[in-house]
């Protein structure tokens, strides 16, 4: 629980971070990343999930 309490308090998550937040696996924030319907920032070989992207794609 205390992980998910710290991770709802950033700005930008990575793709494990945002499978627990959304409380689903890796590989749907993979698939969600690869079909379009969740935008990331890439730096270098990091991939960074903006917690707006995770909101406009849930229609928040």
């Amino acid at each position: 629980m205390e992980k998910f309490e710290e991770i709802q308090k950033r700005d930008y998550l990575s793709i494990a971070e945002s499978a627990i937040y959304l409380g689903v696996s890796k590989r749907t924030i993979e698939r969600s990343i690869a079909s379009g319907n969740l935008k990331v920032v890439r730096l270098g070989h990091r991939v960074i999930v903006p917690r707006e992207s995770i909101n406009k794609m849930l229609g928040l």
